[in-house]
């Protein structure tokens, strides 16, 4: 089985590439759904405390998802604090990235989802996008302009996959 992450900065499109990959047949789990929760880094526990920093994929829950698909392919569309923990189980990383006008944007105005439209959560946020194509390299993921229409960038993910 192949493992995908789309990764990428809060408001980047991680859930619409998601809702498109599944569209077109394939098994894409949404990962602040399925795998993340606020957990304190220190103790492993949950917490009330919802800063950026606690936003954690539980490993249990990683392992299982795992084990229960049964697909050749499973894409995981999602970002968390703890996502270097889990990176040697991708076969490829492609990262969204977009300028910071259009995230701010984006943040500010989406209906989905209300992380980022606090003032500290939009700055965390913009700080994190500066560094998103440096970090995605370091790493060798496939960067994709996220601006595209949302058809263009899965075409660009599943041309990816050879």
């Amino acid at each position: 089985m192949n493992i995908y992450l789309i990764d990428g900065v809060s408001g980047a499109g991680k859930t619409t590439v998601c809702d498109e990959l599944s569209k077109r047949g394939y098994k894409a789990i949404e990962a602040d759904e399925a795998l993340a929760d606020w957990i304190d880094p220190l103790t492993g526990l949950p917490t009330e405390d919802h800063s950026s920093y606690n936003w954690h994929w539980d490993k249990k829950k990683f392992d299982a998802l795992i084990q229960d698909t049964k697909e050749e392919s499973l894409f995981i569309c999602g970002g968390a604090m703890n996502k270097s923990d889990f990176l040697h189980h991708f076969s490829k990383i492609f990262t969204l990235h977009l300028d910071d006008e259009t995230l701010k944007e984006r943040l500010l105005n989406r209906t989905n989802n209300d992380y980022g439209k606090k003032p500290e959560e939009l700055a965390f946020q913009l700080r994190e996008n500066q560094v998103t194509e440096q970090y995605s390299k370091e790493r060798g993921a496939i960067l994709i302009d996220a601006t595209q229409p949302v058809e263009t960038i899965v075409d660009e993910i599943i041309k990816g996959l050879v």
